[in-house]
């Protein structure tokens, strides 16, 4: 009986020092740090260099590049190479300036994922970052038909936004 109390008394003193322990350091105390999940990290961090990836293909993007929405067969100028080019062509064409805001959605994607926040609260943020995507390519065609970039003119809202901002008017 009196080991069974001392068992207890360790068990409470031991939970005493792991809270005191954490409220030292400010975060929770965890008892392995293996318990994050391999796969959930090594996902978020290849969404992470896919939106890396993703914006230096846009900011590097080049009419003259190879592409979806174009015959040329010359030398690639996209820092990204020939993915990076075609990656470029299909969201410049399609969404104009608006897809830059595509690389910024797969970033908040990966750091939903990465905290683990939840399937709902990443769906509810890439519909968001959607509906922002819609908007601004509206808004640019509206505004301002063409962007010039290296001798040519492009849909600011591209394909998508020139489409709806007729709709609207």
């Amino acid at each position: 009986m009196l080991t069974l109390s001392r068992q207890g008394e360790n068990k409470r003193l031991k939970s005493k020092h792991m809270d005191l322990h954490s409220h030292r350091l400010g975060t929770p105390y965890i008892k392995n740090s293996s318990e994050k999940d391999l796969k959930t990290e090594l996902g978020s961090v290849a969404l992470f260099a896919l939106a890396i990836f993703a914006l230096c293909s846009l900011v590097t993007f080049s009419p003259q590049d190879p592409g979806f929405f174009s015959s040329s067969q010359g030398e690639i100028h996209n820092a990204c190479g020939r993915v990076g080019a075609y990656l470029a062509s299909l969201f410049i064409q399609c969404f104009g300036l608006g897809s830059f805001l595509l690389p910024a959605a797969i970033g908040f994607a990966s750091a939903s994922v990465y905290k683990r926040e939840g399937s709902v609260r990443v769906i509810g943020m890439l519909g968001g970052m959607s509906v922002a995507v819609v908007a601004l390519t509206v808004f640019l065609s509206l505004q301002w038909k063409y962007w010039p970039i290296s001798g040519s003119l492009l849909l600011t809202g591209g394909l998508f936004g020139a489409w709806l901002s007729e709709l609207l008017i």
